[in-house]
């Protein structure tokens, strides 16, 4: 990502509520010195996305508009689950946009001002699940030549599901080159960087592993394991001492300091050589006693062709009828097993599914009912998340659009309340009470 001296220095108040290339603007819900992001509706599929719009100062270069346009063809490719896939790219009065996927959710940097807040931080094996999903991310990109360059807790949100999606990938090789000095606006963020690439170095995939390394210590610790100027003073003394704080560690910290020490090498050539190789350890150290579900096994190794050869090569059962008669027998069998497996396991996949089902809706009904309480005792921001909540959790539920659409009418963001209005009567054509709310909305003279 990019850091800029100051705030962008455009308005984007005109561009809410309009509709470009095919997106509807919703609302703004983030900035920084790469640009503003805002979230949006696709018209043609109804789905939110985020659109990225780029500092005008990246778009000074000559040669930026054909880096851009290779680089989002790349990594438009890197359709992974632990990735925030890019959607499209487009140009619009002069100002170029990235169109990403939507994420509910929030970044690990917020999680982390949380956790700070209360003191309280990530377990190890909290830890350890975000940092395979990562590693899964990062194997998956640098197999494809793709370096992150920018790995860092504002760059991986965490969905209202529990994974880990990393944004922003290849976005630091794109701004490489263009004329960013003037605008203040840097590459990278010094805080997780490399020692290398702190130096101005050639890095590789190595140095996103060390920027994964020092996230992976401060979810545990609640702070960066070194300073900028430890790993300055690093590039001259040749030693980088990583120093374990060993009062607030809990259980199976042991297992994964060794995981933690070798990301954060000095030397690239003595970290892990690949993201693979990293998932390939912590499956290792940590198992399914850390990692749950994630802790997946390889798939078997098919047989050679010769072990295929060697197969067919081997004389037939003596006895003839009879044996193939055993054969059918022993088929048959198997098979009434199998049916009756299948069906138990479908039985139970039913239940289960009507369970989870039941449950979701439930909570979503606790959620919205929470978001009035906490309303009313003036609790706002607990109120939205709540009520956003409840849209996750049954996403065809139109009163619960109807109801963020009023939060939003309320708090004075009609532009908010216009989009969710419009999301209820998709579900609810009949909604005439929220007809007339939105035809008010629509009516009313816009503000300067």
């Amino acid at each position: 990502m990019f850091h800029a001296a100051g705030p962008v220095p455009f308005s984007m108040t005109d561009l809410l509520g309009q509709e470009i290339a095919g997106f509807r603007i919703v609302r703004e819900i983030g900035r920084g010195g790469m640009g503003v992001v805002f979230e949006a509706e696709q018209i043609s599929l109804g789905r939110p996305v985020a659109l990225k719009m780029l500092h005008p100062a990246l778009t000074v270069d000559g040669e930026f508009l054909g880096r851009f346009e290779r680089e989002a063809r790349t990594l438009a490719r890197l359709n992974h689950e632990n990735i925030v896939n890019v959607i499209d790219f487009f140009c619009h009065n002069g100002r170029w946009f990235l169109a990403l996927e939507f994420v509910e959710g929030e970044t690990l940097a917020r999680r982390l001002r949380r956790c700070a807040r209360r003191r309280r931080f990530f377990s190890v094996a909290e830890a350890a699940v975000v940092v395979w999903q990562v590693a899964q991310a990062l194997a998956f990109s640098h197999g494809r030549q793709i370096i992150h360059r920018d790995l860092k807790p504002d760059n991986i949100m965490l969905t209202s599901r529990g994974r880990a999606k990393v944004m922003d990938f290849g976005i630091a090789r794109i701004a490489e080159g263009a004329s960013t000095t003037e605008a203040g606006i840097r590459i990278g963020t010094p805080d997780y960087m490399s020692p290398e690439q702190l130096h101005g170095r050639p890095v590789d995939a190595r140095s996103d592993l060390f920027s994964l390394g020092v996230i992976f210590y401060e979810m545990i610790l609640g702070r960066r394991p070194f300073s900028q100027s430890a790993l300055l003073r690093a590039a001259e003394t040749g030693r980088l001492e990583l120093v374990w704080d060993t009062a607030p560690l809990m259980a199976g910290s042991q297992r994964i300091q060794p995981i933690v020490e070798r990301l954060l090498q000095l030397d690239p050539d003595d970290r892990y050589a690949s993201a693979t190789d990293l998932l390939n350890d912590m499956r290792q150290r940590l198992g399914a006693e850390f990692l749950g579900d994630e802790a997946w096994t390889p798939p078997p190794v098919p047989p050679t062709e010769d072990a295929a050869v060697s197969e067919a090569a081997r004389p037939p059962a003596r006895g003839g009828r009879p044996a193939a008669r055993r054969r059918w027998i022993w088929l048959a069998a198997t098979a009434g097993v199998v049916v009756i497996l299948l069906a138990v396991f479908w039985l139970h996949q039913w239940d289960q599914s009507r369970l989870e089902t039941q449950r979701r809706a439930l909570e979503a009904q606790m959620a919205n009912f929470q978001a009035f309480i906490a309303d009313s005792q003036g609790r706002v921001t607990e109120a939205e998340t709540l009520l956003l909540r409840a849209i996750d959790l049954e996403p065809t539920v139109a009163r619960y659009w109807r109801d963020l659409g009023d939060y939003y009418v309320k708090y004075g963001y009609p532009e908010k309340a216009v989009f969710y209005y419009r999301k209820t009567l998709e579900l609810d054509p009949a909604d005439d009470e929220t007809s007339r709310r939105l035809r008010t909305l629509l009516s009313a003279p816009q503000s300067d």
